[in-house]
């Protein structure tokens, strides 16, 4: 087999491609796995570095939704209401348009199992005064929590390098929104 000296230097630079991608480090997510029981780690890999929480950030604003429930300061029948700033949001969104109205419930459910980016404003919205005041409610509740390694800078989670969690705090953030939220659902008259 002869080569021909494009076919050298193609080989040379596939040879040189690979060695790179070798010698660079692949950054993956964190992980840690916890036994829900007795907290026991079970696996962690980085689990202290900062990442980046999109949709997960939802679970923050699910929390601060519950806790205002049980606080008494919204219902599961509060208007929820699409506003300019809530249509504005980018990717996944629900498709409502500005000032369509609709239950708290039926906003949670938008915001967590539809993971819509537009809903999760709004219902911040309703239930602080503006979106950066349930932001503060967001970081005030991490603190509260002891996730020393986290930083909310919206409801949704849209990228934002000031938007950044690490895995030991998302399940922190896991198993206190696991016993709240359940036992707010519950105390609501809608579901008794």
């Amino acid at each position: 087999m002869t080569m021909t000296s494009t076919g050298k230097g193609s080989a040379r630079t596939s040879l040189l491609l690979a060695a790179l991608l070798l010698a660079t480090p692949v950054r993956t997510t964190p992980v840690l796995v916890v036994d829900g029981n007795n907290r026991e780690v079970l696996y962690q890999e980085d689990a202290g570095l900062p990442w980046f929480p999109a949709s997960t950030t939802k679970l923050m604003t699910a929390l601060v939704v519950f806790e205002a429930l049980r606080a008494g300061e919204v219902t599961l029948t509060t208007p929820v209401t699409m506003t300019r700033n809530s249509v504005k949001q980018a990717f996944l969104d629900s498709g409502l348009s500005l000032g369509r109205t609709m239950t708290l419930e039926d906003a949670l459910f938008a915001t967590i199992t539809a993971s819509a980016n537009d809903v999760a404003v709004a219902l911040a919205e309703a239930v602080a005064f503006d979106e950066l005041s349930f932001v503060k409610r967001m970081n005030d509740e991490a603190r509260r929590l002891g996730m020393s390694g986290t930083h909310f800078a919206s409801p949704n989670g849209l990228f934002d390098r000031s938007n950044y969690t690490t895995a030991r705090d998302g399940t922190t953030l896991i198993s206190a929104r696991a016993g709240t939220s359940s036992a707010a659902y519950r105390a609501t008259d809608v579901h008794r």
